[in-house]
């Protein structure tokens, strides 16, 4: 707990002096990974406002728009851009949709990330389909 300490002035304000932080700190949960076992790792950090600028994010999956709330949140949040990919489209849209991306983050020295459920979405475009789709992106 932290302590009231009397002003100098005999003013109506009280001081509030916080207890040391490093005493009440949450331990750790046994099924985080050990590199985030760091309390550095957890302390604000002005950079993450701004962390996937110049990111855009392909959210591929069955129907295109399935992409969660909360990353669509999480990455506007960090001033990144999501697109959205049907992956019954077919390997020819897959490699327009990309290599328009691809040019957009190229331009601002940006990095594109594609997001899949491998397992969902091969079972929506079916085992070669998703295969080709798996090859045109590792080009």
């Amino acid at each position: 707990m932290g302590t009231l300490v009397k002003d100098e002035h005999d003013s109506l304000e009280w001081k509030f002096t916080l207890p040391p932080e490093s005493r009440y700190r949450p331990g750790f949960a046994v099924a985080l990974i050990k590199e985030l076992k760091t309390f550095k790792t957890w302390e604000p950090n002005e950079e993450r406002p701004i962390m996937f600028r110049n990111h855009r994010f392909i959210f591929v999956g069955e129907k295109g728009h399935e992409v969660n709330y909360e990353y669509r949140t999480l990455v506007t949040r960090g001033q990144g851009e999501c697109d959205t990919f049907t992956v019954t489209n077919g390997a020819v849209k897959w490699r327009k949709a990309l290599s328009k991306a691809k040019a957009s983050v190229e331009g601002r020295n940006g990095l594109l990330v594609l997001v899949a459920d491998p397992e969902a979405t091969e079972l929506a475009a079916g085992k070669d389909s998703w295969g080709e789709i798996v090859l045109i992106a590792k080009e």
